[in-house]
């Protein structure tokens, strides 16, 4: 899907367990759900710029990672 809709210049994955996914979130959804939902998104996974496994991570945390690493690849102008 994600080739889909747009070609980004950056993939930013960020994967999260299904037992923390439903401690913050409880749904519906069961743990063979969240199995398939990672499996079609494994390409997306495979080929992404940076991968960042959350569940360990406060969401400044997520943001801090993000940011640095784009901020990394962003070019700096010559003076």
């Amino acid at each position: 899907m994600w080739q889909r809709i747009t070609r980004p210049d950056l993939l930013i994955y960020l994967d999260v367990s299904w037992k923390i996914a439903h401690h913050r979130h409880p749904t519906d959804a069961d743990a063979r759900w969240w199995d398939e939902q990672a499996r079609r998104l494994r390409h997306a996974r495979q080929y992404a710029h940076l991968y960042i496994h959350t569940d360990e991570m406060t969401p400044s945390d997520v943001l801090e990672k993000a940011l640095a690493f784009l901020t990394a690849r962003t070019p700096q102008p010559s003076l």
